[in-house]
């Protein structure tokens, strides 16, 4: 942003303006006012009314009467110095020992100088141009030739054939015009500083009132005038007393202690109220309030409770992203999205892998809990002792080996939204107790406090364990298990649903590899290595497995070897692996032998076609071999 130095005077100080014009920065630029005393007035109201000159610069009569006309633009006057004087007279000394000094102001001690330089100098003031014509044709009628003075004193010494000497120098015109540019980045930068505090007093939430040390409000911002329904312009200039009632501003500039978190009833409103006094060098210059009405701080609180740690509670995935070709699934995404539109818990089995979590974030995001926090609690990863504090929180001061300053706890940073308790099965029994209280009564206790807490959430709990058994063996509440599975949902092992490994592996390669060409995806999303592999790991073995393909298949190798590569370097065999292997292979064998005919395989195997039907059911099979011949 520029600056823009204004001079005003007349024309004969151009000559300086040009001589100094190559030394001012860059971003300087040079506005000439080139009218005279009274003319000034008009031109001056003009350029405040603009803001096109930041700092004048002027010197003799023109710069005493701007000084009169100026209200908001600051004013530099060249001043004349005793050194520069001397220069003049030395100069005009050459010429005459009778010199006249004409000034519209008077120079001191002027007449001393007469002896010091054994010359006859003349002290004379002006007003007005036409004083100055008078002074000058009665110099010329008296004799004296050499005239010292300013730009308008030599430029009309001229018309009467006087000699004109300057009664300032380049350096005294310099240092005017150096003051004037660092005035100008000061105004600048105080202005640019105001602003961006009048901006943030606007904009910031609180209510804000600043006083004077008389108690007198002077600034007042948009939040302030907001809760206390009031009008600044009704405000500011009057008393802090009359406008607050029982405020302590004054108390604590009295004490020049500040105050934090005050009750203040204000009549209409309430407010929750900081106040401080404002201390610098020492000493109290006035002081300062910020606020909030207690309704605000209210709804925040609500807020902040749905929605804290917010970050960590999205559910990312919807169902728009589950795609499967697969009717029973279809089905299943049907059943969940119906499931989500209740209040109702929801328990979701399912082999590890299947993709219970991201179900739930699915079913969570259907729901008209969608905007609010969905938070997972990982059952298995939570360690006993710290299980209570974890999920219901405790108070401040109460010590169980974590924070002492206390802790929100899971369920209550629920509220309003989505309780994601994942592998429930490993849930403690004294917190099962509690869960279920919770459920049934909608209600928690902080560890350490004896007040209820109201919560609304709606819980899912996951599940890779049949539950059921567990309640059998004692190891899970029933009473627990019948509040969890009001709504279920099983979900499907990925060994059946194969008609779905196409789609999902061509998601996960989108993921880890644009590079790759349609032919070579479609090549790799139909490798029979990936569709003939039962993934007992599921979804999440085949997305491992997918991300490690990406990475070490290069375009034109093998895909069938590099997927075999892959499967047996990272698959985990397990004697139950090896074991459903050698039954699917000794069943494809008796197949074979029998031709496809189910009935000749089980009499090649020595077993009942019942058993048959059962352990191709297990190994997944049925899909393969077609109808029984």
């Amino acid at each position: 942003m520029s600056i823009k130095i204004g001079f005003a005077n007349y024309a004969g100080f151009f000559q300086f303006i040009e001589k100094l014009r190559p030394e001012l920065p860059a971003d300087v630029e040079v506005v000439i006012l080139n009218d005279l005393f009274s003319e000034l007035e008009s031109s001056v109201k003009r350029i405040e009314a603009e803001g096109s000159v930041d700092v004048f610069v002027a010197s003799g009569g023109n710069g005493e009467y701007m000084q009169k006309y100026l209200r908001t633009i600051p004013l530099v006057k060249v001043k004349i110095t005793g050194f520069d004087l001397m220069n003049a007279v030395k100069e005009a000394s050459q010429f005459s020992n009778n010199i006249a000094v004409i000034t519209h102001s008077p120079i001191p001690y002027i007449e001393e100088l007469n002896s010091i330089l054994n010359v006859e100098l003349i002290p004379l003031q002006y007003q007005t141009p036409e004083d100055l014509s008078l002074i000058l044709q009665s110099l010329y009628a008296g004799g004296v030739r050499d005239v010292i003075g300013t730009a308008l004193v030599l430029e009309q010494a001229k018309m009467y054939d006087l000699r004109g000497h300057f009664i300032w120098s380049l350096d005294s015109v310099r240092d005017a015009v150096e003051t004037a540019i660092n005035m100008a980045r000061t105004r600048k930068a105080l202005t640019q500083k105001a602003k961006m505090l009048d901006y943030i007093m606007d904009y910031s939430a609180e209510g804000i009132i600043v006083t004077d040390k008389n108690g007198i409000i002077t600034h007042l911002n948009n939040s302030a005038e907001r809760i206390l329904n009031r009008s600044r312009k009704n405000i500011v200039g009057r008393q802090c007393a009359e406008v607050l009632p029982n405020t302590q501003l004054h108390t604590v500039m009295r004490e020049k202690r500040a105050q934090f978190n005050r009750i203040q009833d204000l009549g209409n409103v309430k407010i929750v109220t900081n106040r401080s006094p404002i201390i610098v060098n020492k000493e109290v210059i006035g002081s300062l309030a910020t606020f909030f009405s207690t309704s605000t701080i209210k709804q925040a609180g609500e807020n902040i409770r749905r929605s804290q740690g917010a970050s960590g509670f999205i559910a990312q995935a919807d169902f728009s992203q589950e795609k499967t070709e697969d009717p029973q699934f279809t089905q299943l995404i049907g059943k969940a999205e119906r499931y989500a539109k209740s209040n109702s818990t929801i328990l979701i089995s399912g082999e590890t892998g299947t993709g219970k979590d991201v179900f739930a974030q699915c079913i969570h995001n259907a729901s008209y809990r969608k905007n609010e926090a969905f938070v997972r609690v990982n059952c298995a990863a939570i360690s006993p002792s710290m299980f209570e504090g974890e999920l219901f929180g405790y108070e401040e001061g109460v010590h169980i080996g974590i924070k002492k300053s206390g802790n929100t706890g899971l369920i209550e940073q629920a509220h309003q939204g989505t309780l994601f308790l994942d592998e429930i099965s490993e849930m403690p029994m004294n917190i099962q107790a509690a869960l279920l209280s919770v459920l049934e009564e909608k209600q928690f206790y902080r560890i350490g406090s004896t007040r209820a807490l109201p919560v609304d959430i709606r819980v899912i709990a996951s599940t890779a364990r049949d539950l059921r058994s567990l309640v059998r063996e004692g190891l899970f509440r029933e009473d627990l298990y019948y509040e969890l599975d009001v709504l279920n949902v099983s979900m499907p092992r990925l060994r059946d649903r194969k008609c779905d490994i196409p789609l999902l592996i061509k998601g996960f390669l989108d993921d880890n590899r644009s590079d790759l060409t349609r032919s070579e995806q479609e090549s790799i999303c139909r490798c029979r290595h990936f569709l003939e592999y039962d993934w007992p790991g599921n979804i999440r073995e085949l997305k491992k497995v997918i991300e490690r393909f990406c990475v070490i298949f290069v375009p034109g190798a093998d895909v069938d070897k590099t997927a075999e590569e892959v499967l047996d370097s990272g698959v985990i065999r397990t004697p139950a692996d090896a074991q459903r292997d050698n039954s699917r292979r000794e069943i494809l064998e008796a197949l074979s032998i029998s031709g496809g005919s189910k009935n000749g395989a089980a009499e090649v195997l020595g077993i009942s076609r019942t058993t048959l039907w059962r352990k191709m059911r297990e190994l997944g099979m049925m899909d393969e071999t077609g109808a029984d011949t």
